[in-house]
This record gives C-alpha cells, sequence and structure tokens, in this order.
C-alpha cells in the first residue's frame, strides 16, 4: 500500500469532505512518524494500523452495502472511487480492500464487530470517528435513498462510536436531507410500520381526492391548495417506499 503517513491519510478529506477530513488525523501521523529511533517498530505499527483500518473499514462498507439485500453499481463505484483518490491505494492496495470487501459481504460476521474494532484501535481519535460514518453515510447515499436497513447499520455504528442521536441526525440531513419532514406530511412518524403508512397515506389521498372536494363547493383557492397538498402527499409516500423498500 501506497501510505505514507499523514499526507496520504490527509487526502481522505478530498473525497468525501466535511468531516471526513480528519478520518484518521493525528493519531495515526504521530504512531508513525514521531520516533525515528525506533523505526522498524514503527513500520511494524504502521502494518498493523494499515491492516485494521483496511480491514474495519471495508468490513463495515461490505456489510452496509449489503443490508438492503444487494450491492450495486453505485455503490462499486464509490468504493472504487474512494480506494483509488481518497486512499491512494496501489493495485496491491486495492485487491486486499476488494478481498475484504467481497469476504466480508459473505461472512456472517455482524457490522457491530468491524465497528467495535474500529473503535478499540482509533478510539483516540474522535474525528476519525465521524469521519467514518460520514464516509458510510455517503456510501448509503450513492443510490440516493437510505433504505431502512441501511438506517439501522448506520445506527449501530454511531452507538459504538459513541455519537448521540443528535450527531447522528445531522449526518443523516447532510446526506439525505430532512426525511422527518417526509413522514410529518404523511402524519407519520419514522417509527410507524410500513402497514400504518399505507393506511394513513389511502386516508389523505381520500381526503384530499379532487371529486371529494369538488362536491363541497370550496372555492377554486382552497381547491388549488388541496391539489397542491395532494401532490405533496404522494411525493412524500414515493420517496418514503423507496426509502423503505416496500410496494
Amino acid at each position: 500500500m501506497a501510505w505514507e503517513g499523514k499526507a496520504v491519510l490527509g487526502g481522505i478529506g478530498w473525497a468525501v469532505g466535511g468531516p471526513i477530513g480528519g478520518i484518521i488525523g493525528s493519531f495515526i501521523g504521530h504512531a508513525i512518524d514521531s520516533d525515528e529511533d525506533h523505526a522498524a517498530a514503527a513500520q511494524e505499527q504502521q502494518a498493523y494500523i494499515q491492516t485494521v483500518f483496511l480491514y474495519t473499514l471495508f468490513g463495515m462498507a461490505a456489510k452496509l452495502a449489503k443490508a438492503d439485500g444487494t450491492v450495486n453499481q453505485e455503490e462499486i463505484d464509490y468504493l472504487t472511487m474512494f480506494m483509488r483518490d481518497a486512499l491512494e491505494l496501489d493495485a496491491d492496495g486495492q485487491r486486499a480492500a476488494i478481498k475484504i470487501f467481497k469476504e466480508a459481504k459473505r461472512s456472517d460476521t455482524p457490522i457491530e464487530e468491524y465497528a467495535q474494532l474500529y473503535f478499540d484501535t482509533f478510539s483516540d481519535d474522535p474525528d476519525s470517528l465521524v469521519g467514518v460514518l460520514a464516509m458510510l453515510f455517503q456510501l448509503a447515499a450513492a443510490d440516493g435513498i437510505l433504505h431502512r436497513k441501511e438506517e439501522k447499520a448506520l445506527w449501530a455504528v454511531a452507538k459504538i462510536f459513541g455519537l448521540d442521536k443528535a450527531r447522528f441526525k445531522q449526518a443523516k440531513r447532510h446526506f439525505f436531507g430532512d426525511t422527518d419532514e417526509l413522514f410529518a406530511i404523511l402524519e407519520c412518524t419514522p417509527d410507524d410500520t410500513d402497514e400504518t403508512i399505507k393506511r394513513q397515506y389511502k386516508k389523505l389521498v381520500l381526503d384530499y381526492h379532487p371529486d371529494k372536494l369538488a362536491a363541497q363547493n370550496l372555492s377554486p383557492a382552497i381547491l388549488q391548495l388541496a391539489k397542491e397538498k395532494l401532490q405533496q402527499i404522494n411525493e412524500a409516500y414515493q420517496n418514503i417506499k423507496k426509502q423503505r423498500g416496500f410496494n
């Protein structure tokens, strides 16, 4: 792997932006660069850190990408870019990362186990924890849809990293917008079941149906507002359907 301490690690910020820029930061840089009198030990530590980093990061990525049942091309394209441009892995490093990803995708190891090992290794660098969560959110956002199982996996990582619900929601809003607003339009909450959301959607469609409202002799202005509301309801429902993966 073509890594040289702090310089290459700083390149991660280019790919994702925001908090990911400090993904490893001074913790690894210091471990690698600080003690020239112990070069052999430093090299061994560098190799260990790099191995743990790749193993945990691409293990979590595999579990997240597979969470909704399939790994799509957008997710593969994002990870390819991340390996090449952000981590600046050479050919051997990319092959190693791909192998980790494929093995993790096939294994029964839960995402929590990879996240715990990452936390145990890099907990002294809080910025790296926020950065990895941001990277995983961007992976989930590659196809533009946050599936419910993806969100569950992301929250599992966040909890292990010691990040609270407010920080998690902030990251979610950054990559996916305010999805809570979609549920509010349907007069539902994210905790409601799929069946509850479907029932509420059908009720609202009936309430705002043009034929029903026309029979009430409402003014044209009110009918126009109702038409716009129905459009909002339909758009919110379609977005939630994509996120949740139901028909």
